[in-house]
């Protein structure tokens, strides 16, 4: 069973609902995350009403898992995996790169977003924090939704997704698919928008010690600082990330890829 607490439910309340059901006999796992709680429960639940826990005015949505839900791994769709967390099957939409890193039975470890709607609740993993940034970027635009931010990614790395937007190159984002023309140029234009109106906090150290600070624009290394934007990194790690690279003598693909190169390690 899986159980979902609403935002911002308190961590005494979190930890009643452990104790509640640990009292019971069942094994509980508390996955915590910035705007959600979820409680893996394994163990006999075929005596625990989801009324009776949907009274806890904490509690947000309970969920019953059967034991084939763990072994149906690429059953719920082609780029779904599934994480065993404590003898608990987390379905975990995701992109082809994420699928490629996983191999059944090995540890794993995937940066997740929980999708929640009314009727929706899904979950998202991504093998690279560069990944989540850019899938939480995409479904910040209007009119893109989960399923076309993963079909992007599936096409395309994070950093050469950045590099479309920066570059306004529509054509790598409709390679994606169901991905169409109209689309592509509201998520450059929108997410353009967005950096146009962060970029003024941006700054990049120019040649010497001695030399001024230069605003970012159409330089290379403007560029790829806009790139790393896209990514949902900040202008301080930004700056370090970018110092001691080639800006002249490197395309700035190469740029983009030896700064997040640096961030990951």
């Amino acid at each position: 069973m899986i159980i979902s607490t609403k935002k911002g439910t308190p961590k005494e309340e979190l930890e009643k609902i452990v104790d509640k059901f640990e009292k019971q006999g069942l094994n509980v796992t508390l996955i915590t995350g910035k705007d959600y709680n979820v409680f893996g429960l394994v163990g006999d639940t075929t005596k625990i009403d989801e009324r009776d826990v949907l009274a806890d005015p904490w509690i947000d949505n309970v969920t019953r898992v059967s034991a084939p839900y763990k072994r149906a791994n690429r059953l719920f769709h082609p780029a779904d995996s599934v994480i065993d967390c404590g003898g608990v099957g987390y379905a975990c939409a995701t992109t082809n790169y994420t699928l490629s890193q996983l191999k059944k039975g090995e540890r794993a470890r995937l940066y997740t977003y929980l999708h929640v709607r009314e009727d929706i609740f899904e979950l998202y993993g991504f093998a690279s924090q560069q990944e989540l940034n850019g899938f939480k970027m995409l479904i910040g635009v209007s009119g893109v939704g989960p399923k076309a931010a993963l079909a992007i990614l599936s096409a395309t790395t994070p950093q050469n997704l950045a590099l479309s937007i920066v570059t306004e190159d529509e054509k790598a984002l409709t390679a994606a698919q169901g991905i169409g023309k109209k689309i592509a140029q509201r998520i450059i234009l929108e997410l353009k928008d967005k950096l146009a109106k962060e970029q003024s906090s941006f700054t990049v150290q120019g040649g010497g010690s001695g030399a001024a600070p230069k605003p970012l624009g159409g330089s290379k290394s403007g560029e790829a600082a806009a790139a790393l934007a896209v990514l949902g990194y900040g202008s301080q790690e930004i700056s370090t990330a970018l110092k001691g690279i080639d800006m002249d003598a490197l395309p700035l693909e190469e740029i983009i890829r030896q700064a997040l190169k640096k961030m990951v390690k």
